[in-house]
This record gives structure tokens, sequence and C-alpha cells, in this order.
């Protein structure tokens, strides 16, 4: 049956889901003060309950590829993006921090197995394409994190409540959700499967995914560490004004946002092996200002040099995994994104726990371990441009 939609509106609506998933990622990321406030929780708990989403995200990984091929994706992807909605308006309903863990676990399994499906489904589109494009959804995800950011910075000056901001950032993302679905790309055709690929529930990583998901496991712990604290060192360490705490987050988004936008062109001249480690030592030097000399300006620097630094490489590392052969798209994806969403359940954690024991500027230093970590992964992966890559 012959598809009536067209590419380019295929790429939008993969294009709008990644924007439901940063817009939600950030709008409850920039109000980490506040949900700790909401259920009197300290940071060392804060930390068990990101542990709690992270791991939801990750033991959901390994089946999003079964899941992935006995629903479908498009099925996949409307069914955790209305979870995900329903939940994020449910955080400032309850006190008792028993519910923020099991908030935190559905909100967890939801983003994984939605990472997992939107990412299979912007493969097959730059597949389509043949050249270099996914960057340009990963930029989708970031410029929604600005956006979420901004608007939360906004709704604190303006004193609305914690459940009005919540439930704004659910309908922001139906009305995404309502224009994405319809117009989602007819995912992976059985001709195009493997004949020899794995079929079962359960797909552990396999070797030629190993050091693609280190990178990838990398990068995930610093995104999401700065993600779910920047705005909390900003106060506490930087001493910024509670309105500005949400601007290092804007700032890291913004420069990813930037970074991703003219990412498939750079994909295209220079290749993924040097901006891979190019990209990695501007995100130390940013996170090294940063701690050095801690003020809301140096931070809001910092930030925005991690934010271009570490803008591709995700992209590079779900591009790359689509063409590890023997492996559908679907399945070297959630074996990757296995792998790299370790470093979301170890991250954002470690820093709670780090904080409680020394203080939040201890803690925050343990992103500047994980980016020199990826400086060091980056310089033994061995990459060639991907035919799609040279076409011209």
């Amino acid at each position: 049956m012959k598809n009536p939609l067209s590419l380019s509106t295929h790429r939008w609506a993969v294009l709008a889901l990644f924007a439901l998933n940063g817009w939600l990622y950030s709008s409850w990321a920039a109000r980490v003060p506040a949900i700790q406030e909401q259920y009197n929780i300290n940071d060392a708990t804060m930390g068990f309950v990101l542990i709690t989403a992270s791991l939801g995200a990750f033991l959901s990984m390994p089946f999003a590829a079964f899941i992935n091929e006995r629903l479908g994706v498009m099925k996949v992807c409307l069914l955790t993006s209305l979870l995900y909605i329903i939940i994020i308006p449910g955080i400032p309903l309850f006190s008792a921090p028993i519910m923020l863990f099991v908030i935190y676990a559905l909100m967890g399994v939801a983003f994984g197995l939605l990472d997992v499906a939107m990412n299979a489904q912007a493969v097959e589109v730059e597949r389509a394409y043949e050249k270099p494009i996914l960057s340009s959804f990963h930029a989708g995800f970031s410029a929604a994190m600005i956006v979420g950011a901004l608007t939360s910075s906004l709704i604190i000056k303006l004193s609305f409540s914690f459940q009005w901001h919540l439930s704004l950032a659910a309908i922001m993302a139906i009305a995404l959700l309502a224009y994405a679905y319809p117009r989602l790309y007819p995912h992976m055709r059985e001709e195009d499967e493997p004949k020899d690929a794995d079929t079962s529930a359960f797909r552990f990583p396999v070797r030629a995914t190993w050091l693609i998901g280190a990178i990838g496991f990398c990068s995930m712990m610093s995104e999401a560490s700065i993600s779910d604290w920047t705005a909390k060192y900003m106060l506490e360490i930087a001493g910024s004004e509670e309105f500005m705490a949400p601007w290092s987050l804007a700032a890291f988004a913004i420069t990813m946002t930037l970074g991703r936008v003219f990412g498939d062109r750079f994909r295209a001249t220079i290749g993924d092996q040097l901006i891979l480690r190019g990209g990695s030592s501007l995100a130390f030097t940013g996170m090294l200002i940063a701690l050095a000399l801690p003020n809301p300006y140096t931070t809001i620097l910092g930030a925005a040099m991690v934010g271009t630094g570490l803008s591709v490489a995700v992209p590079i590392i779900f591009s790359l995994s689509g063409s590890i052969p023997k492996l559908s798209a679907s399945a070297a994806l959630s074996m990757v994104t296995s792998i790299s969403y370790l470093g979301l359940f170890l991250g954002p954690a470690v820093i709670g726990f780090l904080t409680e024991r020394f203080d939040l500027r201890i803690g925050y230093g343990f992103i500047l371990f994980a980016l020199a970590m990826m400086v060091v992964l980056t310089w033994q992966l061995k990459t060639q441009k991907t035919e799609s890559q040279v076409k011209k």
C-alpha cells in the first residue's frame, strides 16, 4: 500500500515527538527544588527518586525491541507518550515520598520505551533521506527543553502554582502528540529486518554495541546530571536569584539545540570521530570553568559549553547503532540505549549522594569525571563516514 504522506511530513511528525519528550523533561527537571519542598526530602532522597526513574527506563529498554515488533513502533509512541503525559501533573498531587517513587518509576518506563521508539522512527526516516538528519530530531528535543526551561523561569517569576505549571506542560504535550501520531513514519518493513536477527523478548547488549554504548553512557550521564541539578547548583553554589535558577538549564539546552541544528552538516564534512573527540573535550573544559569559578554567569557559560560539546554525541551514537550488521535498528537501539541509560541511572543519583555526604559543589563535580571518561573513550572509537554521509 502506497504511503500517502510525504517524507517531509513524517520528518516533522518525528520532530514533534522529540519536542514532546524534551518539553516534559525540562518542565519537571527545572522544578527539582519545588519537588523536594513538596515532598520534604533531602538531596540524597531526591537522588534515590532519580535512580527509580532511571531504573524504570533501564529495565524496560531491553524489552523495547520486542514490544516495538509486537505492537508496532507507532502504537508504542502513542501509548508511552500518553503515559508520560498523564504522569507529569500527578507530581504535585501528593506529599508522601513513596508516591513520588511510584510516579518516577512509571515515568522512567514511559520515557525509556518512548526514547527507543522515537529514535527508531528517526533512524528509519534518516535512512529514507539517505543523508545525515538525525541531529535535527535531537535538536527538536533540545529546543523544547529551552522553551520548557524559560517557561519554568517565567512561571516561577509570576508565582504561579506548581500544579498549574505541570498541568500546562501536559496540555501542550497532548497538542504535540495529536499532531505527531497520525503522521509518524510507517516503521520497518518486514523485508528490511535482517534474516538472522535476534527475535527474543529480552535483548542483552552484544559486543558490537559496548564501546558505542559506553560513550553514550558518559554523554547521557552528563546531560541528565546537568538537567537535574543545575538549577539547584545555581541557587546554592553560584548564588543566583530564584528566578535565574533555570537559566543555566536554558543555556545548556540552547547551545545543544544550535549544535544539533548544524550537527548533520558537520557530520557530513568532518566526520563523527572528530566531532566526538573535540566535543567531549569542550564539554570537559566548560564543566571545569563552572566548578573552578562558581557564580551565576560562569555556571551559565559552563553549561553552554557542555551543551555545545555534547550536542551531537547522542545522535551520532544512535546513528552508528542503527548501522550495526545483523541487528535491526530497533534491536540495536534498545541495546545501546540500555547501556547509555545506565548514565541516567547513576549520574544524578551519585550527585545526590555526594551532595548529602559533602556538598553540592563536590556532587556537581562528578560530571567532570564523567566527561573525562568520555574524552578517553572517544579516542578508542574508530569510525568511518557512512554511505549516506558521503552522498552529495
